[in-house]
């Protein structure tokens, strides 16, 4: 690019552009994972005041995380192998800066949430199938006195379940993954 001062522009928007994205993605995470996980925090935690201010401060975190490239530590310029105008990518240890607050961190909370909203449905559903099984097993001996055969019966004969990851289990864990790999691959254009 011929014009360093449009490349210095463009530059500091795209950087902290990208960097808010995933800062409000792990924010967006932690939103899913206090709903589902802490729902008796969610309506004192997310108001619409605190959800303005959040991505407020997402937005000026980024241009801040962005500023030591303005003040002397790294450069904007134009990259020739991916055609556009960022942070000079030869300084190693900015590159190393904004790699870690602007895509380990944020990484660490979506996987946080994630996993911990998996974590819960898994205890949830595992809590029902338990339920379900004493009522099955109580309408059983009920059945036996009795003498009355109704859908209890039918579940009597289904087989029983084990401990463990169930086929449910495993498409919301194959559901997420899949969330995340895209994710990943429309981050880092692979």
């Amino acid at each position: 690019m011929e014009d360093p001062v449009l490349c210095e522009w463009v530059a500091s928007f795209c950087a902290p552009a990208c960097m808010s994205s995933m800062w409000n993605m792990c924010a967006i995470s932690l939103n899913r994972y206090v709903l589902i996980c802490k729902p008796h925090l969610y309506p004192t935690i997310y108001t619409v005041k605190s959800s303005i201010a959040c991505c407020l401060f997402i937005w000026l975190l980024a241009h801040l995380l962005c500023m030591p490239n303005h003040i002397g530590w790294g450069q904007n310029r134009f990259n020739q192998e991916y055609y556009l105008c960022s942070f000079d990518m030869v300084t190693h240890t900015y590159g190393i800066f904004y790699i870690m607050t602007g895509v380990i961190i944020p990484l660490v909370g979506v996987l946080f949430g994630y996993t911990a909203i998996f974590l819960k449905v898994r205890s949830v559903k595992m809590q029902i199938r338990q339920h379900q099984k004493s009522l099955a097993t109580k309408t059983t001996t009920t059945e036996t006195t009795t003498g009355v055969n109704d859908a209890a019966a039918e579940v009597k004969k289904k087989r029983p379940q084990k401990p463990g990851f169930t086929v449910d289990d495993v498409k919301l864990a194959k559901t997420l993954f899949a969330a995340f790999l895209v994710f990943l691959i429309c981050w880092y254009g692979i």
